[in-house]
């Protein structure tokens, strides 16, 4: 049996993977993935972002949220402004649209395509500003942990 050796979550490449899904024209497939990347940082955002020590059942809880509940969420405990909630509630309406929308949209109509190339565009540079927040969210953590484990060690 062979192994696929996993990326860790923040060192995967969206903007390489996108951006070749992009280059293969499957335009769809590129919009869909960084939407997906967006959802997952969110999640784990939500996670990190608390004290920790989150049962099972709150992990699950949280993993289960719909996108629109998880920008909710990081609007109110304040990880993010308001101008990057209205951005990120714009792409996933965006994306229910598409996906609800998916028997009846023309994928090789030239402005549908291209409407879905802005979006993910739009996407990667959203993603960008989510994984910026997130990633310092991490190392604040990591920080916060260190001291405390200093703390106790004197």
């Amino acid at each position: 049996m062979v192994t696929k050796k996993t990326t860790p979550f923040t060192e995967a490449d969206y903007k390489k993977e996108v951006s070749s899904e992009l280059k293969d024209g499957r335009v769809l497939n590129a919009f869909l993935l960084i939407h997906s990347y967006i959802e997952s940082y969110l999640t784990e955002w939500i996670l990190i972002s608390g004290e920790g020590g989150f049962s099972k059942e709150i992990t699950d809880k949280i993993s289960r949220k719909q996108i629109s509940e998880l920008i909710l969420i990081h609007r109110i405990v304040g990880n993010i402004n308001e101008q990057l909630y209205s951005r990120l509630i714009k792409i996933s309406r965006f994306r229910n649209k598409i996906t609800h929308e998916l028997a009846t949209i023309e994928i090789g109509d030239n402005k549908t395509v291209e409407d879905i190339k802005r979006k993910t565009e739009e996407g990667i540079d959203i993603c960008g500003e989510i994984f910026k927040l997130y990633k310092k969210s991490i190392d604040e953590r990591a920080k916060k942990i260190e001291s405390e484990k200093n703390f106790f060690l004197l």
